[in-house]
């Protein structure tokens, strides 16, 4: 009957959840069980609908499973609910005081330039990251990069990346972590005062072991950085990571470096148009002397990414 092709289907799919958390939960052994750790959010929305599902057929065992795996799956969005604003509270909204960032991945192939120009004058920012800029890039956005001090490296196609900055540099210079081809460029910047370090890297895709181990060791290598640096540390770019895969959370586990988007919304960025269904790989990090006001997206520039936009407040 109906109702017993019904049953078995809601079943089969509730199995097929079991076995994708259980290869969740296992993400760290193996690159390619990885690749299904980022789409944890899109696992919680398909189990709180298949508990539905199982609600309105009366199938109270299976929703009660379904609902689990929704609830488990869904905690790693709880970041964005817990309070980001401790540090801010005592700081009156004095604009001369927030360093605003931009990072851009302007996409190796984008001729939009007027779009990436007028995100730039809009928001005004202090400082921009970019990735996979290019030498044709940097040529025709010079109305822009005229106000900023400039630094790229470009050497490798489709992981140019790139500074953008009101402060004087004092020193710049491009790394390539544990000698991979995927450089990242390293400025040593003083923004009242203080002395800051800014980074911009663009890690390459985990599509392959090759990919995930280059990704892997330039997290490492950034993780090892900030632990032995002076200074403050603002981090820009396209990781390809989600925040909840294992090796992002390694990144951030004991290296005093934080994701700034915790507690401001869930902000997807990749592809664009994707909406909530999008990936959060975009992304600002942040020493403990910094504070951030506001994170947030910013409009199209004609890439197929979003570009993310950090309010920052030196303590």
């Amino acid at each position: 009957s109906d109702s017993r092709q019904n049953r078995s289907i809601l079943r089969l799919l509730i199995g097929m959840m079991l076995i994708l958390t259980v290869v969740v939960l296992l993400g760290d052994r193996h690159w390619t069980l990885e690749l299904f750790t980022h789409y944890r959010p899109h696992l919680a929305s398909f189990s709180l609908l298949l508990a539905t599902a199982c609600v309105v057929r009366e199938r109270y065992v299976g929703g009660f499973i379904a609902l689990g795996l929704a609830v488990f799956h869904a905690l790693v969005l709880a970041v964005h609910w817990v309070p980001h604003n401790d540090a801010v509270a005592g700081i009156a909204d004095d604009l001369s005081s927030v360093t605003r960032v931009v990072s851009i991945n302007v996409s190796e192939d984008n001729s939009q330039f007027n779009l990436i120009a007028a995100l730039i004058d809009r928001e005004q920012p202090a400082l921009v990251g970019l990735t996979e800029i290019t030498p044709d890039h940097i040529e025709n956005l010079r109305s822009v990069t005229a106000s900023y001090h400039v630094a790229t490296n470009t050497e490798t196609p489709g992981f140019g990346v790139g500074l953008l900055s009101r402060y004087p540099i004092t020193d710049v210079y491009a790394i390539d972590f544990a000698g991979h081809p995927y450089p990242a460029l390293i400025a040593s910047l003083d923004i009242a005062g203080k002395p800051v370090n800014v980074i911009v890297l663009h890690p390459p895709p985990p599509l392959s072991a090759n990919g995930a181990k280059a990704q892997s060791d330039q997290f490492a290598g950034l993780k090892e950085f900030s632990l032995n640096v002076d200074g403050e540390i603002i981090v820009m770019g396209d990781f390809n990571s989600t925040p909840w895969s294992p090796k992002f959370r390694r990144l951030l586990a004991g290296s005093q470096l934080r994701n700034a988007n915790i507690g401001f919304p869930y902000s997807p960025t990749w592809p664009v148009g994707a909406g909530f269904l999008g990936l959060p790989i975009d992304h600002c990090l942040v020493s403990p002397g910094i504070s951030v006001k506001q994170f947030r997206r910013g409009a199209r520039t004609g890439s197929d990414h979003l570009p993310v936009i950090a309010d920052l407040i030196l303590r």
